[in-house]
């Protein structure tokens, strides 16, 4: 009988270390499978400078520094989702707007744009399967914010950690995680000419 214990403890023993080395070899795999397959959700490398911003050296978006505008609070974010490329005669290529492909690719802390129309969509279909905490900025839209998304806020498992929101309808005050941001003087300008100032 404690010949048979012996050995049950050691195949415990086996067994822990088998499993140890299973998640081990399961979380490398995922870290791999992950890496390689978020490069084609953006597998451009950019370049925030004082009046553009560069992808890969080739193409460039307007950035006016000396301005608040809606395109300045898009070119600090990491994702943008529901730009309005046809108002402003800019290029994008739109990778995915599933949101079970952008969440493991998002790292925490990362910073998101979402065109205040397409929070609805945002929040049904991205939000659901992001991992990580980020930080939220909403705008170039009349539609207000927060609105009726303000509860993703408050929750105890909010995946926000701050929401900047053109058109708001709530102080700052109001809620800690949320501070409004003006639209800004080059919102009405679709080419971007500063002349008119």
């Amino acid at each position: 009988m404690i010949f048979h214990s012996r050995l049950h403890l050691l195949s415990k023993s086996r067994l822990a270390l088998g499993l140890f080395l299973c998640s081990i070899l399961i979380n490398l795999y995922q870290f791999l499978y992950q890496s390689s397959n978020c490069s084609y959700l953006c597998s451009y490398k950019s370049i925030l400078g004082k009046n553009q911003l560069t992808f890969d050296n080739s193409h460039n978006v307007p950035h006016y520094s000396e301005f608040i505008c809606p395109q300045n609070f898009r070119n600090l974010a990491d994702w943008v989702y529901g730009w309005p490329e046809d108002v402003f005669e800019e290029r994008l290529e739109i990778t995915t707007d599933k949101g079970y492909h952008i969440g493991p690719c998002l790292v925490s802390g990362s910073i998101i744009y979402v065109k205040t129309d397409y929070l609805e969509k945002f929040f049904s279909k991205v939000y659901p399967y992001l991992n990580n905490q980020f930080v939220l900025i909403t705008g170039q839209s009349d539609a207000s914010s927060p609105g009726r998304y303000l509860s993703y806020l408050d929750t105890h498992d909010s995946k926000i950690i701050h929401w900047f929101g053109q058109n708001s309808e709530i102080y700052a005050s109001q809620n800690g995680k949320f501070t409004p941001i003006p639209i800004g003087k080059v919102n009405a300008l679709p080419t971007g000419n500063l002349s008119y100032f």
